[in-house]
């Protein structure tokens, strides 16, 4: 038979060790009872709380059964599907502003602009070493010292030559890319073939066989070097801009080209035309002929000659 301890502490009686208010509850108010130890705590609607916790976890389950199936889980895009999409769809445009005439134009701008630059750099390094050399030669023929005025003169030597070396080269170059044709002047040609042939002469002059005390190629070539760049870059870059300046076979033509195909045809069908002429003798043969054409509907007329490009 258990016993129960009564006593009072602060005007309280306690049972078990426990203070019991003397006061009875409030009408209307629930009086849970405190559980033994280790029972589980009832929720509100009776059930305990391990009980309420597996419901909602059951309940999470069957939602997410329900979401797993559906099929906008699978054929949603990541972020790196996005991305790559993204990605593709630029270059995509890029592609086709590339086949933009305009864009071609303003592409081909900038490569004559690099081989301008890249072939103006390598010309002027060509006459400066030229320069130096001339200026020995002069020097030496002059049996000039740095005291002596035309010692330090003779540096202006090579540049005075170079002038219209580089005036020509500005011309045919500008033409070759603005205008489309070359400038085929024989005059021009005889005048920038001596100007480099002094140039090469004076570099090489103390250095030639019969002239040197002890002819040595190698000597010989090395100062010939600044000369041979410039007469190779000269010639070489008014034709690459000649190049670029054409036009791609889809732009438009010259408003004559049929005037100009015809005569072709024509010349072929006498004999003047080879059938087997290359694009320069076909824009030779035009231009005895016909008068001035421009070098891009030379060689188009040369390509629909030989079947590459449709009229």
């Amino acid at each position: 038979m258990t016993t129960t301890d009564q006593t009072s502490t602060n005007g309280y009686p306690q049972v078990n060790g426990r203070p019991q208010p003397t006061t009875p509850p409030a009408a209307g108010t629930a009086v849970t009872a405190v559980p033994a130890s280790g029972s589980a705590v009832s929720s509100g609607n009776g059930e305990s709380l391990r009980v309420t916790r597996l419901r909602a976890k059951v309940a999470e389950a069957r939602g997410i059964v329900e979401l797993q199936g559906d099929p906008a889980l699978t054929e949603a895009d990541t972020d790196r599907v996005l991305t790559e999409r993204r990605k593709a769809a630029e270059a995509y445009k890029l592609h086709k502003l590339g086949q933009d005439p305009a864009r071609k134009a303003l592409r081909d701008n900038r490569v004559r602009r690099a081989v301008a630059l890249v072939g103006g750099a390598g010309l002027v390094g060509a006459l400066g070493w030229s320069m130096a050399n001339v200026q020995h030669t002069v020097v030496t023929g002059q049996q000039l010292t740095p005291a002596d005025a035309g010692w330090w003169l003779a540096f202006l030597v090579e540049p005075v030559v170079s002038v219209g070396l580089l005036m020509i080269f500005g011309v045919r170059a500008y033409i070759a890319a603005t205008r489309g044709y070359s400038i085929t002047d024989s005059r021009l040609r005889r005048v920038e073939l001596t100007l480099l042939g002094i140039t090469l002469t004076v570099n090489s002059w103390l250095f030639l066989p019969f002239v040197a005390d002890h002819f040595d190629p190698l000597q010989l070539l090395v100062h010939s070097i600044g000369p041979v760049v410039a007469v190779l870059l000269v010639t070489v870059i008014p034709v690459l801009w000649q190049y670029l300046s054409e036009g791609a076979d889809e732009s438009p033509a010259d408003p004559e080209f049929a005037k100009w195909m015809a005569l072709a045809r024509q010349l072929l069908a006498d004999g003047v035309l080879s059938p087997t002429a290359s694009g320069n003798a076909t824009e030779r043969a035009l231009r005895e002929h016909a008068g001035k054409v421009s070098t891009a509907t030379a060689r188009r007329v040369h390509r629909c000659l030989i079947g590459n490009v449709r009229l």
